[in-house]
Parts: C-alpha cells; sequence; structure tokens
C-alpha cells in the first residue's frame, strides 16, 4: 500500500500497532486521517508529531517507523528526524517518571529493564548504545543511490524494511549539486531526475518487504498538468498512478 503525501495532496496514513513490549497490549485500530482532522502542517514547514503513526505509542519499545531520504530531500528528512528524535526522547522520559512513580522503582533501574527487553525482542544480536541510558530509534534508512552516466539511477537498502511503515522524502524542485556514488559526482538534478529517483526507490522498497510506503513530497511534480484542456494529457494523475 502506497500513499501519497504532498502541499496539494490529502495526508492518509495508516497506524498500525506493533508488538507491544508488554504482553496481553491489544492492537490499537487502523487510523487513517484526512484533512479535515490531520494535525500536519506540510505548508508551512513543520510537521507534528501525528504526522507519524509510530507517534501515538508508547516511545519505549522498539518501532516499525523507517524514514528514507532521496539524494533531493535529504535535508527534510534530516530535520524531520530531529524533531521525532526529541518527540521519543520527551515521551520516553515522562512515560519512565510515571511508571517508576507509580510502582515505587528506581528509575535508572527500569529504563536497564526498558533496554533488556528491547534487546530481547530485536532480531539483532542487540541495539546499539548504553544499556543503562535512553537510546533513540534509528529511523534513517541507509540507503546507497548510484548515478551513471547515461543519466539512470539505482537505489539499495543497506538495511532491513520488511515489515515496517516506510516513509521516503524527496524534494522534486531541489535543483542544487547534490552529491552521488558516495561523494565521488555532484549532480544538479532536473525535475525528471528526482522523480526517477523517487520511482526507482519506492520498487526497491516494495522488493525489500516493507509493510506500507508514504511518499513525503513537499512540491507536487507536474502539479501544471491536473486539470483537462482540449488534448494534453494529465500528467500529475499519471504520476500517481506510477508511484
Amino acid at each position: 500500500m502506497k500513499h501519497f503525501v504532498s502541499r496539494r495532496e490529502t495526508l492518509c496514513s495508516t497506524a498500525q500497532n506493533n508488538s507491544e513490549h508488554t504482553r496481553g497490549t491489544a492492537h490499537r485500530p487502523v487510523l487513517r486521517r484526512t484533512r479535515e482532522n490531520c494535525p500536519c502542517d506540510i505548508k508551512c514547514g513543520t510537521i507534528k508529531a501525528d504526522f507519524f503513526p509510530e507517534c501515538s505509542r508508547p516511545y519505549c519499545e522498539l518501532t516499525d517507523l523507517a524514514v528514507i531520504a532521496c539524494p533531493g530531500g535529504a535535508t527534510f528528512a534530516e530535520e524531520v528526524i530531529t524533531h521525532l528524535r526529541h518527540i521519543y526522547k520527551h515521551r520516553f522520559t515522562l512515560k519512565n517518571d510515571v511508571i517508576a512513580k507509580r510502582y515505587d522503582l528506581d528509575k535508572a533501574k527500569l529504563i536497564q529493564d526498558i533496554n533488556l527487553t528491547n534487546d530481547m525482542q530485536t532480531s539483532e544480536l542487540c541495539i546499539r548504545g548504553n544499556t543503562d541510558k535512553y537510546r533513540p530509534p534509528l529511523f534513517k534508512v541507509d540507503t546507497r543511490f548510484t548515478w551513471f552516466a547515461n543519466g539512470e539511477f539505482k537505489a539499495e537498502l543497506l538495511d532491513c524494511v520488511r515489515g515496517k511503515d516506510v516513509f521516503i522524502f524527496q524534494d522534486v524542485e531541489n535543483h542544487e549539486p547534490i552529491a552521488m556514488n558516495d561523494g565521488k559526482n555532484n549532480v544538479v538534478h532536473s525535475v525528471n531526475d528526482h522523480v526517477m529517483t523517487l520511482l526507482v526507490t519506492v520498487d526497491a522498497v516494495r522488493q525489500a518487504g516493507a509493510r506500507q510506503i508514504t511518499l513525503v513530497v513537499p512540491a507536487f511534480p507536474y502539479a501544471r498538468q491536473h486539470k483537462k484542456k482540449s488534448r494534453e494529457g494529465l500528467t500529475a494523475s499519471l504520476l500517481c498512478h506510477v508511484y
């Protein structure tokens, strides 16, 4: 399932709770947000907590949220990830204080117990970081983008995204020189280049088994061709169908 988020589009995201670190917790219902009830504001460049479905969780268990930054949307994605880290840390601290007070537990020992639970649930050997301190989730997926001399692009995911809710960031109006091929080449991308990079990234994420894909694009490409006039094509509609 793929969703598209832009200044001209309605945010429609689906949130489904992953396995809670506490047994016996029921799954939350699926949430669908529309323009009327969505708390996000893409136009002003700020994204609130409810932009991501994961942000409604207790912020101490493992997260299924993953962020992929296409070359044109790297700056935008970094700002969102920084905001998410602040949210997660604030909620984690708040939850830790409340539980420690409610059950008369030592806060430091409680943090270690939460980290132990997360280490037991992860598919890796363990989660990196100190066991006695808060460990923020790693939202960003390490991705290698390759630009070929004939203008072709390739996206390769270096981290596992199977079963995750993946948010792909891209700015098709970014015309600044972008480092490609691990910094070996600086390339100025056109709108078509950015669109194609986004397309190959979506395909790579789909092939990797992501549960849900959401595109976050500040400017809708080919938005000038969104209404039928004479015998011209509806390119904006075509791109939506392609994605």
